[in-house]
């Protein structure tokens, strides 16, 4: 093995088998650090409710959300037999983040070559936005995994025409469909190559349509059932349509993870992402690079993950004005791979060592120090219903009774506390509990109210509470000016205000 020499240690060099399993055990360490720290939030906890609950009422939960396939929550109903903390809930999310480290350095190598695939498997294994994603109890890490699986079959299909490189590219689409309907951006991406290049891949595109095909099979009998069930809604009311700064955040997130303060560091940094990425985009071709110089590397590298970088960010865009506003950046994830490796060919190309190399230190401990920051910023707490519940437990009385501000709150809720207290849901799809009758039972109630928050482009810090002129429901807003003078305490936690009334004489 060949090695370097510096101050009587042994580095092995660039070519050496160990980097790829290092980079894959950092990328291990920082999934699996405080992965059970922050509290469950909604969405976390509406993955286990419905993966802890029975097949039917699972399916009809699902259905009934109608934003996402079903395989994700089949996969968490398995861990959940090992336990019910949070950090085994969380862990099939880290443990696909996790594979996607190795899976991008094999792609990165097919197509640009051995330092390519080494530099974008660690910035990926310490991207931000991605590891936060392998620490939360959803389908996107998941979804990314099997997206990468279904590229590196293609791309591999386009060299060599095995009938077992189909057939991994057949099993890894068929996994991704019923995983996140994103998935389908990723076969969106293929199809354009193909097109783009059908001269030399028309054979390829005949064998591609076959195979997406009987890749689509599995998730039809589902779409059958979401287009046959009585509500036709889908979880994406609440998102806004994008602005034309957007597809920029979306960048910024993809490289340090989005926070929206543009300080000296973190501007310089993303000056420094834009060079190595608008110099890697300018790349069209794959070359030779490393210890393999007969290797045939992929051609047409470059349209490939250009298209698979601008593509889902280009039509979730165009979607959103013309249809219905679907642009989030977790749904575009899948969409980080390209963009790291693209930054790394950028670097790569730069013909002076010293730089090269310089440039690449920064950039990766730019993105180490924004790694530090969704451990133990603020901004990045998830809302603390743990640490909510237990006040409640520890200050409750045995006839008081909980008003939830909405039926969404009730899940993450639920799984952390197990007292006895009556807890009533303030309003259900915009009905309004009668919280009079409901008062007049009660001396004291415990009113939980999240604080709003926007999460288009990361879990931001949760924005101003107004209790009594933000308020929809004329119900509730009155309800609350007429009981202001009761309030005997207010406690914040992250993301929440809990709010004691008396209403004893």
């Amino acid at each position: 093995m060949v090695s370097e020499k510096v101050k009587g240690l042994r580095i092995p060099s660039m070519s050496s088998p160990i980097w790829p399993i290092l980079i894959t055990l950092l990328g291990s360490a920082v999934r699996l650090f405080r992965l059970g720290q922050q509290s469950l939030w909604y969405d976390e906890a509406f993955a286990w409710a419905v993966a802890s609950a029975d097949v039917r009422t699972s399916i009809a939960a699902i259905l009934s959300d109608g934003s996402h396939p079903p395989l994700y929550y089949l996969v968490l109903r398995f861990f959940l037999h090992v336990g019910q903390s949070e950090t085994i809930i969380r862990l099939p999310s880290a443990m696909f983040g996790i594979l996607a480290v190795p899976l991008v350095y094999k792609i990165g190598r097919l197509c640009f070559g051995r330092k390519a695939g080494l530099i974008g498997a660690l910035w990926l294994g310490l991207a931000p936005f991605h590891v936060w994603y392998s620490q939360e109890a959803r389908m996107y890490s998941m979804v990314v995994f099997l997206s990468l699986g279904s590229v590196y079959f293609f791309l591999r299909t386009l060299r060599e025409n095995s009938r077992i490189l189909w057939l991994g590219f057949i099993v890894f689409t068929a996994l991704a469909y019923p995983t996140n309907y994103s998935a389908f951006l990723v076969s969106l991406v293929q199809l354009a190559f193909l097109v783009c290049t059908l001269r030399t891949n028309y054979r390829a595109l005949r064998r591609w349509t076959i195979s997406q095909v009987l890749a689509f099979l599995p998730l039809l009998p589902w779409l059958v059932a979401l287009l046959n069930r009585e509500v036709r809604s889908f979880g994406f009311g609440w998102i806004p349509r994008p602005g034309p700064l957007d597809p920029l955040k979306t960048l910024w997130n993809f490289s340090l993870g989005y926070t929206g303060a543009l300080t000296p560091l973190v501007s310089l940094s993303l000056l420094l992402f834009a060079f190595a990425f608008l110099r890697g985009l300018w790349s069209r071709r794959g070359r030779l690079e490393g210890d393999s110089p007969k290797a045939l590397l992929f051609p047409q590298a470059g349209l490939f993950f250009a298209l698979w970088l601008i593509l889902p960010i280009a039509f979730a865009y165009l979607i959103s004005h013309l249809l219905v506003p679907i642009y989030i950046d977790r749904f575009l994830l899948v969409a980080l791979p390209p963009y790291l490796i693209l930054v790394a060919c950028g670097l790569l190309s730069i013909k002076n060592t010293i730089a090269r190399r310089g440039l690449i230190v920064a950039l990766t401990l730019a993105i180490s120090l924004s790694l530090g920051r969704i451990y133990f910023d603020p901004i990045y707490a998830k809302e603390d219903w743990r640490g909510l519940a237990g006040y409640i437990r520890q200050k409750s009385q045995s006839n008081d009774v909980i008003f939830v501000r909405t039926l969404e709150g009730t899940l993450p809720f639920n799984y952390y506390y197990r007292g006895q207290l009556e807890k009533v849901a303030m309003s259900v799809n915009r009905v309004i509990a009668p919280l009079d009758e409901i008062a007049q039972e009660h001396e004291r109630i415990w009113l939980i109210y999240p604080y709003p928050h926007d999460t288009t482009h990361f879990v931001a810090k949760p924005g101003p509470l107004d209790l009594y002129g933000g308020e929809t429901e004329p119900e509730i807003r009155n309800w609350l000016v007429a009981h202001r003078r009761d309030i005997v305490e207010e406690r914040s936690f992250s993301g929440l205000r809990l709010i004691l009334y008396d209403l004893s004489p």
